[in-house]
Protein backbone atom coordinates (compact mmCIF):
# COMPACT_ATOMS: atom_id res chain seq x y z
CA UNK A 1 0.00 0.00 0.00
CA UNK A 2 2.87 2.41 -0.80
CA UNK A 3 3.60 4.88 -3.65
CA UNK A 4 6.85 4.21 -5.24
CA UNK A 5 8.29 7.17 -7.57
CA UNK A 6 10.68 9.48 -9.10
CA UNK A 7 13.56 6.83 -7.46
CA UNK A 8 16.77 6.23 -9.32
CA UNK A 9 19.25 3.47 -9.22
CA UNK A 10 22.48 4.99 -10.66
CA UNK A 11 25.17 2.33 -10.28
CA UNK A 12 25.96 1.09 -13.88
CA UNK A 13 25.41 -2.10 -15.93
CA UNK A 14 23.57 -5.24 -14.37
CA UNK A 15 23.74 -4.71 -10.71
CA UNK A 16 21.37 -1.12 -11.45
CA UNK A 17 18.32 -3.13 -11.50
CA UNK A 18 14.79 -2.00 -9.77
CA UNK A 19 14.85 1.76 -9.80
CA UNK A 20 11.61 1.68 -7.81
CA UNK A 21 12.24 -1.90 -5.97
CA UNK A 22 14.00 -4.62 -5.47
CA UNK A 23 12.46 -7.48 -3.94
CA UNK A 24 13.93 -10.88 -3.19
CA UNK A 25 11.03 -12.21 -0.99
CA UNK A 26 8.36 -11.65 1.48
CA UNK A 27 4.83 -9.51 -0.39
CA UNK A 28 4.67 -6.31 -2.08
CA UNK A 29 0.76 -5.93 -2.52
CA UNK A 30 -1.05 -2.78 -3.58
CA UNK A 31 1.81 -0.57 -4.66
CA UNK A 32 2.66 2.06 -7.61
CA UNK A 33 5.63 1.96 -8.85
CA UNK A 34 6.10 5.14 -11.43
CA UNK A 35 8.34 7.33 -13.12
CA UNK A 36 11.52 5.24 -11.77
CA UNK A 37 14.88 4.51 -13.51
CA UNK A 38 17.10 1.77 -13.53
CA UNK A 39 19.73 0.43 -16.32
CA UNK A 40 17.53 -2.72 -16.55
CA UNK A 41 14.02 -3.17 -14.85
CA UNK A 42 13.88 1.26 -13.80
CA UNK A 43 9.93 -0.40 -11.75
CA UNK A 44 10.90 -3.85 -10.29
CA UNK A 45 13.21 -6.42 -10.43
CA UNK A 46 11.30 -9.14 -8.47
CA UNK A 47 13.56 -12.09 -7.97
CA UNK A 48 11.32 -14.13 -5.05
CA UNK A 49 8.20 -13.48 -3.02
CA UNK A 50 4.49 -12.26 -3.57
CA UNK A 51 4.10 -9.93 -6.04
CA UNK A 52 0.19 -8.77 -6.30
CA UNK A 53 -2.32 -5.71 -6.98
CA UNK A 54 0.69 -3.69 -7.84
CA UNK A 55 0.72 -0.62 -10.65
CA UNK A 56 3.99 -0.67 -12.69
CA UNK A 57 4.04 1.80 -15.44
CA UNK A 58 5.91 4.63 -16.61
CA UNK A 59 9.47 3.50 -15.91
CA UNK A 60 13.04 3.77 -17.44
CA UNK A 61 15.73 1.12 -18.25
CA UNK A 62 19.31 2.40 -19.32
CA UNK A 63 19.93 -0.25 -21.50
CA UNK A 64 18.08 -0.53 -24.81
CA UNK A 65 18.06 -4.38 -24.15
CA UNK A 66 16.02 -4.42 -21.00
CA UNK A 67 12.49 -4.09 -20.16
CA UNK A 68 12.05 -0.57 -19.10
CA UNK A 69 9.09 -1.15 -16.31
CA UNK A 70 10.16 -4.98 -14.68
CA UNK A 71 12.65 -7.95 -14.70
CA UNK A 72 11.11 -11.05 -12.88
CA UNK A 73 12.89 -13.76 -12.38
CA UNK A 74 11.87 -17.17 -13.65
CA UNK A 75 9.27 -19.03 -11.54
CA UNK A 76 7.81 -14.98 -10.35
CA UNK A 77 4.50 -14.20 -11.24
CA UNK A 78 3.22 -10.54 -10.79
CA UNK A 79 -0.43 -11.50 -9.69
CA UNK A 80 -3.54 -8.98 -10.68
CA UNK A 81 -1.38 -6.30 -11.73
CA UNK A 82 -0.88 -3.50 -14.13
CA UNK A 83 1.59 -3.65 -16.51
CA UNK A 84 2.36 -1.59 -19.73
CA UNK A 85 0.53 -2.31 -23.05
CA UNK A 86 3.68 -3.59 -24.57
CA UNK A 87 3.35 -6.42 -21.53
CA UNK A 88 0.65 -8.11 -22.64
CA UNK A 89 0.30 -12.06 -21.56
CA UNK A 90 3.29 -11.42 -18.75
CA UNK A 91 1.35 -12.58 -15.75
CA UNK A 92 -1.86 -13.91 -14.18
CA UNK A 93 -4.93 -12.16 -14.31
CA UNK A 94 -3.64 -8.91 -15.20
CA UNK A 95 -4.85 -5.59 -16.65
CA UNK A 96 -2.56 -3.56 -19.05
CA UNK A 97 -2.69 0.03 -19.72
CA UNK A 98 -3.71 1.13 -23.30
CA UNK A 99 -0.54 2.55 -25.12
CA UNK A 100 0.07 6.12 -24.49
CA UNK A 101 -2.25 6.43 -21.75
CA UNK A 102 -1.59 6.26 -18.31
CA UNK A 103 -3.49 4.10 -15.81
CA UNK A 104 -3.38 6.94 -13.33
CA UNK A 105 -4.04 10.45 -12.59
CA UNK A 106 -0.99 13.14 -12.10
CA UNK A 107 -1.12 12.16 -8.62
CA UNK A 108 -1.18 8.51 -8.91
CA UNK A 109 -4.56 8.38 -7.82
CA UNK A 110 -7.33 6.43 -10.31
CA UNK A 111 -10.81 7.35 -11.10
CA UNK A 112 -13.57 4.59 -12.31
CA UNK A 113 -12.31 4.92 -16.14
CA UNK A 114 -8.85 3.35 -14.71
CA UNK A 115 -8.12 -0.38 -16.29
CA UNK A 116 -7.09 -0.94 -12.48
CA UNK A 117 -10.56 0.12 -11.05
CA UNK A 118 -11.97 -3.14 -9.41
CA UNK A 119 -9.16 -5.27 -10.84
CA UNK A 120 -7.62 -6.34 -7.55
CA UNK A 121 -6.86 -9.70 -6.08
CA UNK A 122 -9.42 -9.27 -3.00
CA UNK A 123 -8.31 -10.51 0.50
CA UNK A 124 -4.54 -9.71 0.29
CA UNK A 125 -4.61 -6.05 1.25
CA UNK A 126 -4.77 -5.89 5.20
CA UNK A 127 -4.72 -2.00 4.69
CA UNK A 128 -8.02 -0.39 5.25
CA UNK A 129 -7.23 2.58 4.17
CA UNK A 130 -5.09 3.67 1.11
CA UNK A 131 -2.47 6.12 0.52
CA UNK A 132 -4.52 9.14 0.56
CA UNK A 133 -6.97 8.28 3.35
CA UNK A 134 -9.76 6.87 1.17
CA UNK A 135 -11.26 3.59 2.73
CA UNK A 136 -10.74 0.10 1.06
CA UNK A 137 -12.64 -1.27 -0.58
CA UNK A 138 -15.06 0.78 -2.12
CA UNK A 139 -16.23 -0.95 -5.80
CA UNK A 140 -16.73 -4.74 -5.68
CA UNK A 141 -13.47 -5.65 -5.81
CA UNK A 142 -10.51 -3.69 -3.81
CA UNK A 143 -8.64 -1.70 -6.69
CA UNK A 144 -4.91 -2.21 -8.27
CA UNK A 145 -2.13 0.40 -7.12
CA UNK A 146 -1.80 2.19 -4.19
CA UNK A 147 -5.40 4.61 -4.87
CA UNK A 148 -8.65 3.41 -4.31
CA UNK A 149 -11.17 5.01 -6.68
CA UNK A 150 -14.65 6.41 -5.65
CA UNK A 151 -17.47 4.86 -7.76
CA UNK A 152 -19.47 6.71 -9.86
CA UNK A 153 -23.31 6.12 -9.83
CA UNK A 154 -23.93 7.63 -13.61
CA UNK A 155 -22.45 8.16 -16.69
CA UNK A 156 -19.28 10.16 -16.88
CA UNK A 157 -17.50 11.40 -20.14
CA UNK A 158 -14.49 13.14 -21.10
CA UNK A 159 -12.55 14.19 -24.19
CA UNK A 160 -9.06 15.14 -24.68
CA UNK A 161 -7.39 17.09 -27.89
CA UNK A 162 -3.62 16.56 -29.18
CA UNK A 163 -3.13 20.21 -30.01
CA UNK A 164 -5.52 23.33 -29.23
CA UNK A 165 -3.88 24.86 -32.78
CA UNK A 166 -3.34 23.07 -36.51
CA UNK A 167 -2.41 24.22 -40.18
CA UNK A 168 -5.32 22.26 -42.09
CA UNK A 169 -2.84 19.91 -43.29
CA UNK A 170 -1.82 18.98 -39.66
CA UNK A 171 -3.58 15.73 -37.47
CA UNK A 172 -6.10 16.34 -34.76
CA UNK A 173 -5.92 13.84 -32.36
CA UNK A 174 -9.02 13.70 -30.17
CA UNK A 175 -9.33 10.58 -27.32
CA UNK A 176 -12.58 10.17 -25.69
CA UNK A 177 -13.27 8.60 -22.76
CA UNK A 178 -16.72 7.40 -20.64
CA UNK A 179 -17.03 5.67 -17.24
CA UNK A 180 -19.91 4.30 -15.51
CA UNK A 181 -22.13 1.29 -14.08
CA UNK A 182 -22.12 -1.28 -17.63
CA UNK A 183 -19.95 1.03 -19.41
CA UNK A 184 -17.17 -1.02 -21.11
CA UNK A 185 -15.42 -1.35 -24.44
CA UNK A 186 -17.31 -3.61 -25.86
CA UNK A 187 -20.67 -1.36 -25.78
CA UNK A 188 -19.54 2.01 -26.14
CA UNK A 189 -18.39 4.08 -29.51
CA UNK A 190 -17.75 7.73 -30.17
CA UNK A 191 -19.01 9.97 -32.59
CA UNK A 192 -17.74 13.10 -33.37
CA UNK A 193 -19.84 16.16 -35.57
CA UNK A 194 -17.72 18.63 -37.21
CA UNK A 195 -20.58 21.37 -37.80
CA UNK A 196 -18.02 24.41 -39.33
CA UNK A 197 -20.24 24.28 -42.74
Amino acid sequence: NCMIVNNEASIKAALASGGGLYQAGGTVVNCTIADNTAYAGGGVDVTGGTFVNNIICNNTAASADATPDYVFADGVTALNCCLPSYAAGVGTDCVYAKSGEDPYLSDYSIDPGSPCYDKGKDGVCAATLDVFGNERVQGEHIDIGCAEATPVSGLTADFEVGATEAVSTDPVTFTASAYGPGVTDENTTFAWTDDRG
